[in-house]
């Protein structure tokens, strides 16, 4: 299964186009932090290419831009090509299928509010919870 989920930050403003064909696309590029540190004790960065097609591009390019966090799912797509040298080059972009918010809401300017929510999972710790015997469970 291809399937890629992405969590970063816009390195720049979405590069928003409409094809000839009349099809909406959106082409970013996410920084995402790796889950361990370096050598040195610091955390590095891959910068991941992305494009999204349609209602996810148009979505995509009204309500991100640079320095914002998004978390994006789809699938990696790898091309192989000739380059204007003759040179055989591999390409890897993310095919993102689907885009949402991560982290808090921003004001017009794209900062982050103070009092803004987190669009995170709702709080359920006010759910009591509900203990199970191993005789109640039915496999």
């Amino acid at each position: 299964m291809n399937k890629h989920l992405l969590t970063g930050n816009l390195t720049r403003d979405p590069e928003f186009k409409v094809t000839t064909s009349g099809k909406s696309r959106c082409a970013f590029t996410v920084a995402s932090q790796r889950p361990f540190k370096n050598s040195e004790g610091r955390y590095d960065a891959d910068f991941i290419s992305c494009v999204a097609w349609g209602k996810t591009a148009e979505f995509i390019r009204s309500y991100f831009k640079k320095g914002q966090s998004i978390e994006a799912e789809g699938w990696v797509k790898v091309e192989k090509f000739v380059d204007t040298d003759g040179n055989t080059r591999w390409s890897t972009v993310t095919v993102v299928t689907h885009a949402m918010f991560n982290g808090r809401k921003s004001d017009s300017d794209g900062k982050p509010t103070k009092t803004g929510d987190s669009l995170s999972m709702p709080d359920y710790s006010d759910i009591p919870s509900m203990e199970l015997d191993e005789d109640d469970l039915p496999f």
